[in-house]
């Protein structure tokens, strides 16, 4: 086996990279889509806004049997890398996960990184992998799933109602696609906001927002061809950003993906939350009817959230773990045939 760089543009890296995350998205996330071609491309190729992309490629007998995604943070955490590694399902239990995670050790720590975070299903051989690692568990995450289907649209109106009257004061501005100049500030500073949430990991720190990253997550979603709604709520009296909800529609399939959701603190207690994603709904509806599902993450800690996302009708489908890995010498990862 031969463990080295991902060059994206050689060859057919980037189909190859793509049939195998087709085929591990079938038993490793069952409850989400795999990716079309063109996000495959745009994640191999730009990365996430705010980060640099690094990868290593394991090829067995000259197929590509596994692939360590090493994104580096660039604009705060940048004592950190986020792994994510992923092994063909013919050819799991073999050495190659534990030869890619030795390798992607050493890339990190070339990279002056001190941990690595990545993610698991809870009580999947991924999970078990990340212990025989030597990654420690962090935060627990549930991702809960809306099925439009079967929603309850009484209720799901009761509540918005409801919401209304105590928002009263306060009015949405719904942004399709890309976030416009003249309010990327207000979004930025609405970002800020999300740190208030759980962390992932104990080790992280608040994440920094302006005008030109939101900008840059905005063209990274395009370029995947998805299409963004934003609804933000304002203050009548100052015009003060109050909060915002973001949702993500892929341009294939039935599945959109809620993205941040938040209050400012000045503006709690009015059930704008609920008032924000219940009129996402609406719009959702209106503008995306191939949109039956609506996915989304909250950290089990996160209790105001998950109970609004509870009143809506929201579901809990899968419980995810993150991990965290010290690259401070630990001695070669135990041989677990993984």
């Amino acid at each position: 086996m031969q463990i080295t760089t991902v060059d994206p543009a050689a060859g057919h890296v980037l189909a190859e990279l793509h049939d195998l995350v087709s085929a591990s998205y079938r038993i490793d996330r069952p409850h989400r889509p795999p990716p079309v071609l063109a996000e495959t491309t745009v994640d191999w190729t730009i990365g996430y806004c705010g980060a640099e992309l690094a990868g290593l490629q394991a090829r067995l007998d000259g197929r590509l049997a596994g692939y360590a995604a090493i994104s580096l943070p660039m604009a705060d955490n940048t004592f950190s890398a986020e792994l994510e590694i992923v092994v063909h399902p013919e050819l799991r239990r073999r050495g190659i996960g534990r030869d890619l995670a030795a390798a992607a050790r050493d890339r990190i720590t070339s990279y002056g990184r001190k941990v690595a975070i990545g993610t698991a299903l809870a009580g999947s051989p991924g999970a078990r992998f990340a212990v025989a690692v030597g990654a420690a568990a962090q935060q627990d995450r549930f991702r809960n799933v809306l099925y439009l289907d079967s929603l309850d649209s009484a209720a799901v109106a009761a509540g918005l109602a409801e919401a209304r009257r105590r928002a009263a004061g306060y009015s949405l501005e719904y942004l399709t696609g890309p976030i416009p100049a003249a309010c990327l500030a207000d979004t930025a500073a609405l970002y800020d906001v999300v740190n208030d949430a759980p962390h992932e990991s104990e080790a992280l720190e608040d994440e920094v927002w302006t005008g030109d990253r939101v900008a840059a997550e905005d063209r990274w979603r395009a370029a995947r061809g998805e299409t963004v709604c934003t609804i933000l709520a304002r203050s009548d009296a100052t015009g003060e950003p109050a909060g915002m909800t973001r949702l993500a529609v892929r341009a294939a399939g039935d599945l959109a993906l809620q993205l941040e959701t938040a209050v400012a603190r000045p503006h709690r207690g009015r059930r704008l939350g609920y008032l924000l994603k219940a009129s996402m709904l609406g719009w959702l509806g209106e503008h995306a009817p191939q949109a039956r599902r609506i996915s989304t993450f909250n950290a089990v800690t996160n209790a105001h959230m998950i109970a609004v996302n509870e009143a809506l009708g929201f579901v809990p489908v899968e419980r995810w773990t993150f991990y965290e890995l010290a690259m401070s010498p630990l001695g070669q990862p135990p041989s677990d045939g993984y």
